[in-house]
């Protein structure tokens, strides 16, 4: 009976010892490459592979028919950003996400400045799957009425960003 107790209470102390290193203690840790592809009206131009570390912002610059900015920031904790954010937890399920927050900004036509929202940038706040099967997310802007132009001299229906994020090794 004693070593009943006796194994009952190691394997106690084991399950314990395995809890206070759940995965989510990992998460927001290591470097993640971003894979980001810009479109102008379903026509690809940019797509940058940027590294990028938890806890760090970024600046990258898209190459298209406008110009635009795209800043990035990753907070060092993805999942307490997910419930501050989110509202939910993620709990064990952390480690399988990074948070990236977005803001894209773009020079418009001097038309533009008359409208009341000129300036603004688009933000997006995307929970990204980086573990297997990573999954990216795609963002359609409409900028019709911001008198945007591709280098052809089209105007610029629908702005289309993916970001996908992949763990780094290299």
């Amino acid at each position: 009976m004693r070593s009943f107790f006796t194994i009952l209470l190691a394997s106690g102390m084991a399950f314990t010892a395995f809890a206070m290193l759940s995965p989510e203690a990992k998460a927001g840790s290591g470097l993640f490459a971003l894979e980001i592809t810009l479109q102008e009206n379903g026509e690809t131009f940019d797509a940058p592979q940027i590294v990028v570390e938890p806890g760090k912002r970024y600046s990258v610059a898209l190459n298209a028919g406008a110009e635009y900015d795209l800043d990035i920031e990753i907070p060092a904790d993805t999942r307490a950003a997910a419930i501050t954010q989110f509202d939910r937890d993620l709990g064990a399920w952390a480690a399988d996400f990074l948070l990236v927050n977005t803001e894209l900004s773009f020079n418009e036509r001097p038309e533009a400045r008359t409208l009341p929202d000129y300036g603004k940038v688009v933000t997006s706040n995307l929970l990204l799957r980086v573990a297997t099967p990573q999954r990216e997310i795609r963002s359609d802007v409409s900028v019709l009425d911001r008198g945007l132009l591709t280098k052809s001299g089209n105007k610029i229906e629908t702005l289309s960003i993916s970001i996908r994020a992949v763990p780094f090794t290299g």
